[in-house]
């Protein structure tokens, strides 16, 4: 099994995730997303970017050789520029940047942090890369769709939708990049096997945040 071969597999099942059967986007072209779903959504993602750099970080330490430096620092870096744009979205719902505890440890966040913690710990470098690189796809997948439902909506204030359609479209050098870390991982031998059972998980967890998002309503 290649790393090529791997990355088909995964594309289709991001596809598949990001497409209309996404919980958020199926309530909102129903008529059926509250604000409080969308609170909930911007409070999940803040608080499962606090763990996404602290991964990172612990990934460039344990693979401190380029492309892999460049591609987790870059990541980083992303996560970290649109903070002002989600704690502008999260205010313009009336947030003040608190969120009760049983919000920003929903389950599906705490569920998809709790992964990433353990790809950074434990993964192969192939398998993070493979996984960072499906993660980018379906979650960029769906904020696109989630986005372009929520401007037909009136209650939803325009930072809210400004701020997941910047994510409409995943980095092509980010994916392109990603790849060659993969590639790097498998040419040191790691086992591909072993990164497509990382990588795969990513999807499952990414689904529990989704779903976690959907059930609140208040």
């Amino acid at each position: 099994m290649t790393v090529d071969e791997i990355v088909s597999s995964l594309r289709g099942r991001a596809a598949e995730q990001a497409a209309p059967r996404n919980p958020l986007a199926s309530l909102a072209a129903s008529g059926h997303l509250g604000i409080g779903h969308v609170r909930r959504l911007l409070a999940g993602e803040r608080a499962v970017q606090d763990n996404e750099i602290a991964a990172f970080a612990t990934l460039v330490g344990r693979f401190p050789r380029d492309p892999a430096v460049g591609f987790f620092l870059s990541l980083a870096s992303v996560v970290n520029a649109t903070r002002p744009a989600l704690l502008r979205a999260e205010r313009a719902l009336g947030e003040s940047g608190h969120v009760p505890e049983t919000d920003v440890h929903a389950a599906g966040a705490h569920a998809f942090s709790g992964y990433l913690c353990w790809l950074a710990m434990r993964a192969s470098l192939s398998g993070a890369a493979l996984a960072l690189y499906t993660n980018l796809l379906a979650w960029c997948g769906s904020c696109g769709r989630l986005a372009a439902a929520l401007r037909n909506l009136p209650d939803v204030p325009p930072e809210v939708t400004s701020y997941l359609a910047s994510y409409e479209v995943a980095p092509p050098d980010l994916l392109d990049t990603a790849l060659a870390v993969a590639r790097q991982g498998a040419a040191e031998g790691e086992c591909p096997q072993r990164a497509e059972r990382e990588a795969g998980l990513v999807l499952g967890y990414l689904d529990l945040f989704w779903q976690s998002a959907s059930v609140h309503s208040s």
